[in-house]
């Protein structure tokens, strides 16, 4: 959400004024998949090298950011 104010001043000074603010939100998962197949018994497994999949390198995120801004250009 963005607004915009222009004031005159009696000394002759124009202000044009933007502010506003904005939100943003995020909600991040990445699982990992991974299968390995026997090519002797075309047997597929999802225990790979001491790790069963699927698994999370990193865990589920919920990240929310707010910015407020005010900008003033005088002419």
């Amino acid at each position: 959400m963005q607004f915009y104010k222009k004031i005159s001043t009696a000394s002759g000074i124009t202000h044009n004024i933007v502010y506003g603010a904005e939100q943003d939100s995020i909600d991040v998962s990445r699982p990992r998949y991974r299968t390995e197949t026997n090519l002797m018994t075309r047997q597929v497994t999802t225990f790979i090298g001491g790790e069963q999949y699927p698994n999370k390198t990193f865990l589920d995120t919920e990240t929310v950011r707010t910015a407020y801004y005010f900008n003033n250009r005088l002419n």
